[in-house]
């Protein structure tokens, strides 16, 4: 009998440890007439990718509310979302209309021609200018703009290249895209811009002009180079001229490191 009562002690004991190994202790006062517990705390962030920003004027003029189209020369998109890095306006085109030439410009060392104020569907067949309003751009300037809504304090900058104006296998050897009296903004006032205000963009296939409009590792939001549309001309030596139509494509280049 007296070794059944010594498993049974056994067994009691086994059940009082297991009762209380998983109560929770509660503070009590002690000594410096304090007690204390501790509570868990949690936030978590994700990036949003569905907020979608209004594209803005340059210089802080406000929402850019011109679609793109003939009365626009800027190309503008309505859909960049709140954390993109991107290039979301940039000319639409340079159009330099239609010239009458003669012998006599070809014996000219450079020839300049300067942008049109109005989109190449509305050129006059004759390259003559036009005064009729319904044929003008609503603005007269054009703009390369970049939204930044990145968490990353990376920078970026913008670079151009141009292709050969050609005409079937004529070309416009030696030409350039030139823009004159550009000025840059920012709408971040922790971080600045830095721009080209004159600059050439080289119509040979191959020259990167670099650094048009580039941004230190502080400027968010929206930055943005703008120039008057008269302000941009496209230079060629006499010596290449010939008729017909000469076209080229510019290609803006938006680097940077997109979040992860």
């Amino acid at each position: 009998m007296k070794k059944t009562k010594v498993w049974s002690a056994l067994a009691l004991s086994v059940a009082l440890l297991t009762a209380t190994s998983g109560a929770v202790s509660a503070a009590v006062v002690d000594a410096t007439g304090k007690a204390k517990e501790t509570t868990a705390n949690s936030a978590g962030f994700v990036t949003d990718n569905t907020t979608v920003i209004d594209p803005q004027l340059p210089g802080g003029g406000g929402v850019d509310t011109l679609p793109s189209g003939p009365t626009n020369p800027d190309t503008v998109d309505p859909k960049v979302k709140a954390s993109d890095l991107a290039l979301y306006a940039y000319p639409t085109e340079f159009n330099f209309g239609i010239t009458k030439i003669s012998a006599a410009d070809k014996q000219k060392t450079t020839v300049v021609l300067t942008q049109k104020k109005w989109a190449t569907i509305n050129n006059n067949s004759d390259g003559t200018d036009t005064t009729d309003p319904a044929k003008l751009h609503q603005r007269d300037f054009q703009s390369l703009r970049v939204q930044d809504g990145r968490l990353n304090t990376k920078d970026w900058t913008v670079s151009a290249e141009a292709t050969p104006f050609t005409n079937g296998t004529k070309s416009l050897t030696g030409a350039s895209i030139n823009i004159a009296n550009a000025t840059e903004y920012t709408s971040d006032p922790k971080g600045k811009v830095v721009a080209k205000a004159k600059f050439k963009i080289e119509a040979d296939g191959a020259t990167v002009t670099s650094d048009i409009l580039k941004a230190d590792p502080e400027a968010r939001f929206t930055s943005d180079l703008k120039w008057a549309t008269d302000k941009v001309t496209l230079e060629f030596p006499g010596a290449v001229i010939d008729t017909g139509n000469y076209s080229s494509t510019v290609t803006w280049t938006l680097s940077g490191t997109p979040d992860v």
